[in-house]
């Protein structure tokens, strides 16, 4: 085609699970999150300073992409003329995953507790929330535009757009 020979592209494959991690705000603590094939994943935390890391393997709940949805994306990148042909034909041949990934990001508060952002849901946001030593505690459900940016075992910090897009720092009770 018409690429420049030695054209490095790579493809963006939707949907597809990546590892994710968080520093606690005080920089004591990682956590780090690694998917597997059947829809559990790893979790892998370690404090600083200390011989104890936490490794544990958690189910998630495996929600399967409708089909109709994986075409309409297929079909939106193959016709981007923007692409080079290339990639476009990358796109059409690619496998996209059946299955949405088992989290969307990880939080980590300064207490240890670790929220997991689960990707579910178009319209909500599910956190499932463990422990420091990284046992389930709870699911709190949040609308999609409640974006959380601190978190602890009572208290969360969020970031609300209004009606106009505007954006507000509100601080939340978890009880």
């Amino acid at each position: 085609g018409s690429e420049k020979p030695g054209y490095f592209w790579s493809a963006y494959i939707p949907h597809c699970p990546k590892p994710a991690f968080a520093l606690s705000p005080d920089g004591t603590q990682i956590v780090v999150l690694t998917p597997a094939e059947d829809g559990a994943y790893t979790l892998v935390s370690r404090r600083v300073g200390s011989a104890l890391t936490v490794n544990r393997r958690l189910r998630a709940e495996q929600v399967r992409i409708p089909p109709a949805s994986l075409e309409e994306l297929r079909s939106a990148f193959v016709s981007n003329t923007g692409l080079q042909p290339g990639m476009r034909n990358a796109y059409r041949d690619m496998t996209f995953p059946t299955h949405y990934p088992p989290f969307r990001s990880v939080l980590l508060g300064d207490d240890g507790w670790i929220w997991i952002e689960q990707d579910l849901d178009p319209d909500t946001r599910r956190w499932l929330v463990l422990s420091p030593d990284a046992m389930p505690a709870f699911e709190l459900v949040m609308p999609a535009r409640v974006k959380l940016k601190v978190v602890s075992r009572d208290e969360i910090w969020a970031v609300v757009p209004d009606v106009d897009d505007l954006e507000h720092v509100m601080r939340y009770r978890v009880e």
